[in-house]
């Protein structure tokens, strides 16, 4: 009866690891997913920046 016991302590064990495993390489994924975000925001930032400059200056020949 005590190795009964054992075996379904060994086995919700392995169950926790795997699953703390799975949990993460999930959060490892996630957090490579938030930087491609940050990234793409980043460039998003910089071309609107672009694009306002430049109609600043269409703008300031438009309205000599």
């Amino acid at each position: 009866m005590e190795n009964d016991t054992s075996d379904t302590d060994n086995s919700l064990t392995t169950q926790l690891e795997t699953l703390a495993d799975k949990i993460e390489a999930e959060e490892e994924r996630l957090d490579e997913v938030e930087d491609r975000y940050y990234d793409k925001f980043t460039a998003m930032e910089t071309a609107l920046s672009t694009l306002s400059s430049q109609y600043s200056i269409i703008s300031s020949f438009a309205s000599s």
